[in-house]
């Protein structure tokens, strides 16, 4: 039996996780309290890509594991990178926690159940592991490039 259903649910938590952050008005506790200068346009334009994304993994399946991983990377990457490191550094709690735990989790679960289907080559891994990397800081890379042109504007 094929596991690759999982990479649909690893979109679903998405789903939810980004419910969450619009529910729990992220953006503008993100402003004051994490100092990103994020609007709803911003996040919703993420969430959008993400989404494409999701979707299109999830239609590869298993048939390209280097590509369909990347979503569970690019969750356990934000996990890592946004939400353990605001614990840690800054020792604050973000409005998205709850679902961030599930897509780490979920992620996890991913990564397992590709790995019982026997489609978890050391490249498959590490192609996804970098992928989801990138995407996460392609988007960290925009903000800064935003934040350049607003600058030099005359």
């Amino acid at each position: 039996m094929g596991y690759d259903f999982i990479l649909w649910i690893v979109a679903f938590v998405y789903a939810l996780h980004f419910t969450e952050l619009r529910i729990l008005n992220w953006v503008e506790w993100g402003g004051k309290s994490a100092r990103l200068a994020l609007t709803e346009k911003d996040l919703s334009t993420l969430y959008v890509g993400i989404f494409v994304l999701a979707v299109g993994t999830a239609l590869v399946g298993w048939r390209q594991p280097e590509f369909s991983l990347i979503l569970p990377a690019l969750a356990f990457w934000d996990s890592i990178l946004f939400f353990s490191w605001a614990i840690r550094v800054r020792r604050i709690i973000l409005p998205g926690m709850i679902t961030n735990i599930l897509l780490f989790v979920v992620a996890l679960v991913a990564y397992y159940l590709a790995y019982l289907d026997v489609v978890l080559s050391l490249l498959a891994f590490i192609v996804s592991a970098i992928g989801g990397l990138l995407v996460t800081l392609h988007f960290m890379f925009l903000l800064l490039v935003r934040a350049w042109f607003a600058r030099i504007r005359l």
